[in-house]
């Protein structure tokens, strides 16, 4: 609307010189006093054409004029010509300079954007993690042995610092700190340092808690291994199955910010730039004895950090599995409308009897022991979900899909067992998202007759 002052608008009042009050009769008189000397020029051929041209413009002004209906139709309609034409008329009249920049910003400018942006969330697959770190991963993930966990875990925090997402990412650099970080892998997680990459120091760094990096950077460190471990138990769960459980384990040792998977108590004490704290941890899990005494024995912590400890520990979330068991339908009652209970389950000495030759399924209720709404992570800068991850296994292979609860309502869950002979071993594994220690397993044998 505000370029229409740029269109070059009919006025026939202008053309004849009047006003919009103006009579029919004197505007009559005013249209023929203008047309006499253009009938004189049209006798000239040199102004002939000129003449023609003035003379159809005043017969276009005055039928507009003398019909007031027609007169209102040509407003209309010029008016929408007007902000039809607005904008490139706008653009022609300012040259052809303001207009090769529109048609550069149209097809230059705009598509770069949108280039940049595409280019920028392209590269990175729905969990945020680089599609070049994920791929190599599955590529690679088959190879990792997974007789020693410890193993696996180092080979997996080797994987994460070798990631394109951790690259030329860090201003601090750790290398000077090697010898450091060597000690305390070797003296606290009984961990050779082969890596000495500055990308695997942030991460021991950030494990260790012993906080030589930036705030900003152990809180990217952290971050981005969750996300990259979120891709790789995608991955790991079809690719590598025993890896699976080590994925998962990694995945928690980032949100609570632990050394290695076996060091629960540092979910409940804060330990920060304390080596020879963090070694006596490592020793008491290992022995487990008793939380009191380990913490009676501590005399750098203060009777607030022991109370808080107990406190924690007590407060851990429990999980319980309940009602497994392995059955089949019975078709009779299936058919039956009058019933729902149509559950086949036999047992013997302790074995679940089940017909080979019929779809066999599994089922159970997982039971909260309390009401959780999140986990404690004390070293995590957002709140965490309480959320449980179930997976089954069958002799000690996963099967089916991994199955997420975040809020557990005691109903039953059902699997459809894979084709089995003679006897298995069926197992719920059901672990607590974001948390060690926690995990709950539930076994029962099946006797595929």
């Amino acid at each position: 609307m505000k370029l229409k002052h740029k269109i070059d608008v009919f006025n026939p009042y202008a053309v004849l010189g009047i006003d919009e009050d103006t009579s029919i009769k004197k505007a009559k008189k005013m249209y023929k006093k203008m047309l006499r000397p253009l009938y004189q020029q049209a006798k000239h051929e040199d102004q002939k054409k000129e003449a023609e041209k003035q003379i159809m413009v005043l017969n276009k002004a005055f039928d507009l004029i003398k019909d007031p209906v027609n007169y209102q139709n040509f407003i209309d309609s010029q008016t929408k010509s007007e902000l039809f034409v607005a904008m490139p008329k706008f653009i022609v009249d300012f040259g052809v300079t303001s207009f090769s920049l529109y048609v550069l910003f149209l097809a230059v400018v705009i598509p770069g954007i949108i280039y940049a942006f595409i280019r920028k969330t392209g590269s990175k697959t729905s969990k945020g993690a680089e599609y070049v770190t994920v791929d190599r991963f599955y590529e690679e993930c088959g190879g990792i042995r997974t007789e020693y966990k410890k193993s696996a875990f180092y080979e997996l925090l080797v994987f994460i610092s070798e990631a394109a997402d951790l690259k030329n990412a860090y201003k601090t650099d750790l290398t000077s700190h090697k010898d450091f970080y060597r000690k305390a892998l070797e003296d606290v997680g009984r961990m050779p340092l082969f890596c000495e990459t500055n990308e695997f120091l942030h991460i021991t760094d950030f494990l260790c808690r012993t906080n030589k990096a930036t705030e900003e950077e152990q809180v990217f460190t952290q971050h981005t291994a969750i996300r990259i471990l979120d891709n790789y138990q995608d991955i790991a769960f079809y690719r590598n199955k025993e890896l699976y459980d080590v994925v998962c384990d990694t995945k928690r040792v980032f949100y609570q910010r632990i050394l290695l998977p076996e060091f629960v108590t540092m979910q409940i004490l804060p330990i920060e730039n304390n080596l020879d704290l963090l070694e006596k941890v490592a020793v008491f899990d290992a022995t487990k004895e008793p939380l009191e005494e380990f913490l009676g024995k501590q005399n750098c912590l203060s009777a607030d950090d022991v109370a808080s400890a107990k406190k924690l520990r007590a407060s851990e979330p429990k999980i319980r599995v309940n009602m497994l068991k392995a059955f089949t339908y019975d078709e009779k009652l299936l058919n039956d409308e009058n019933t729902t209970n149509y559950d086949k389950v036999e047992m013997e000495n302790k074995f679940f009897k089940v017909d080979k030759d019929t779809n066999v399924y599994v089922s159970f209720e997982i039971e909260t022991v309390g009401d959780y709404e999140m986990i404690h992570a004390p070293f995590y800068n957002k709140p965490v979900p309480f959320g449980l991850e179930v997976t089954c296994k069958l002799n000690n292979t996963m099967f089916g899909k991994e199955i997420y609860l975040n809020n557990p309502r005691n109903e039953p869950i059902k699997v459809q067992l894979p084709e089995m002979r003679g006897v298995a071993k069926m197992e719920v594994l059901v672990r607590v998202q974001g948390i060690l220690g926690c995990d709950v397993r539930e076994t029962i044998k099946i006797r595929f007759l």
